[in-house]
């Protein structure tokens, strides 16, 4: 069975909506999820769009992820004690979890106008977005991307922006990279949010950013821009601790 049949039960309610008239191809696939291309519909303006199609339980793996759910709260009891139990439906918890963490940050960052794909639905284990490309291709990912010299260190800079006005919603990405950043239009765009943590709560927090904020310096240091990602974190973190981030 291909990857794509495998997916329609996820993506069946993307064609019941009238969103989506056809499945074009698999555009990438991660250890979480898969991202396939579609075609919207000509009542949703026609053109690309992308679905995230999450795996099933037994095929993923949630890899660290104790340390992005520190601090999210459940309230269901039954759902607390199975997920912290491990057990069958304490993974079905963690799934529900992941992928409503990524719905929720995608709608609010779009919203606040940070760089992210813009949302589309959701169905119970999978996202419709914005495609960030066009007819002749996806955008390519940062790791890939050819950036000109001359406009290197805006382009970081506005990178680090992003990072600057999730935190400033309460956000830290957790697993910014040059893997998950897109290069579009001269701009950065990020993707791939289900890890996303509340730096109120989560006692990684600064760890994360600051990883963050390594990965974004680190990936623009091949283009010759020069940043310091530690007093950079430093002044963002100092900046959210005292409010002064709005």
């Amino acid at each position: 069975m291909s990857s794509i049949e495998s997916s329609d039960s996820a993506l069946e309610p993307f064609f019941n909506k009238n969103w989506i008239s056809e499945v074009i191809g698999e555009l990438k696939s991660g250890k979480e999820a898969t991202v396939f291309v579609c075609r919207a519909t000509e009542k949703r303006g026609g053109g690309l769009v992308a679905a995230k199609v999450y795996k099933e339980q037994s095929r993923r793996s949630f890899k660290n992820d104790a340390v992005y759910q520190a601090g999210r709260v459940i309230v269901n009891s039954r759902a607390k004690r199975a997920f912290e139990n491990k057990s069958e439906f304490g993974r079905e918890v963690q799934s529900y979890l992941w992928i409503n963490e990524e719905w929720k940050a995608l709608r609010l960052f779009h919203d606040e106008g940070i760089s992210v794909p813009k949302p589309l639905m959701r169905s119970d284990n999978a996202l419709l977005m914005e495609f960030i490309g066009d007819d002749a291709g996806p955008a390519p990912q940062l790791k890939d991307a050819k950036i000109p010299r001359e406009i290197a260190e805006r382009v970081c800079d506005q990178a680090l922006w992003e990072v600057r006005e999730m935190l400033a919603c309460c956000a830290v990405h957790g697993d910014l990279s040059a893997y998950n950043t897109l290069y579009w239009k001269e701009r950065i765009v990020v993707i791939d949010l289900p890890q996303v943590i509340d730096p109120r709560f989560n006692p990684h927090a600064r760890d994360l950013l600051l990883r963050d904020v390594e990965n974004i310096c680190n990936a623009f240091a091949r283009f010759g821009v020069k940043r310091n990602p530690q007093v950079i974190t430093n002044r963002l973190w100092r900046a959210f601790k005292h409010d002064e981030l709005d």
